[in-house]
């Protein structure tokens, strides 16, 4: 055997390994086609259901960005509290990943803004949006 016929089949074997290497890395979450952070920074982290303490994530919003965090139900209705705990007094909303508003609540100047409501088996997504910014 030559060396170039056991040297040939190597870069189709690297070729065939390249898209299911792609089709391996997990995609990651949209809100309304925006990207998002889970909140628990996975899928199963960020499951409500199966958490044993509170979920929370530190972000920044400001007038150009209003960024998104996502959350997983997976049992049954689940009630929740969402809060906004900033000096900037945020708004907050409670989306479907498709965009679909399902509450908001922007508090008077200085209370935190909060939703508390029950949801399902799903995906969900709570939007930052900074003081005096409409969406």
């Amino acid at each position: 055997m030559s060396l170039m016929s056991r040297l040939a089949p190597l870069p189709l074997l690297l070729l065939a390994a390249l898209p299911a290497q792609a089709q391996d890395a997990p995609a990651q979450p949209q809100c309304s086609g925006q990207p998002a952070t889970w909140l628990g920074d996975d899928p199963d982290a960020s499951d409500i259901t199966a958490a044993g303490a509170a979920l929370s994530r530190q972000m920044t919003t400001t007038a150009g960005t209003n960024p998104y965090a996502m959350f997983r139900v997976t049992g049954d209705m689940q009630p929740l509290r969402l809060e906004a705990m900033s000096d900037g007094d945020p708004s907050i909303r409670l989306e479907t990943p498709d965009g679909d508003l399902l509450a908001e609540n922007d508090d008077a100047v200085g209370l935190n803004s909060r939703i508390e409501q029950s949801v399902g088996p799903g995906d969900y997504c709570v939007r930052l949006i900074p003081s005096g910014t409409r969406t």
